[in-house]
């Protein structure tokens, strides 16, 4: 009789660590979710008048940021400079 209430108590204790495990995981999946949603929160808003990601596509009022042959920036083969 002694043994079987040993066993029980082992299959108990058993039951017990996995329940405590599985609680460990959901309280750290918790955690990351909440991190994550905090991350998402603190992301700048999207621009509401649909500018572009692309920096170069345009600047200010809308004029595109295209080096030109005059600024040096540009040599190909369309470029006023002459060759060196």
């Amino acid at each position: 009789m002694m043994t079987t209430l040993i066993n029980e108590i082992r299959i108990q204790r058993i039951a017990n660590q996995a329940i405590a495990n599985r609680l460990d995981q959901a309280e750290w999946k918790l955690a990351e979710h909440r991190a994550a949603s905090i991350r998402e929160r603190n992301q700048p808003p999207l621009d509401p008048l649909g500018a572009t990601s692309n920096p170069q596509s345009t600047g200010l009022f809308g004029t595109p940021k295209i080096p030109s042959a005059r600024s040096g920036r540009y040599t190909g083969e369309n470029s006023k400079r002459p060759p060196p």
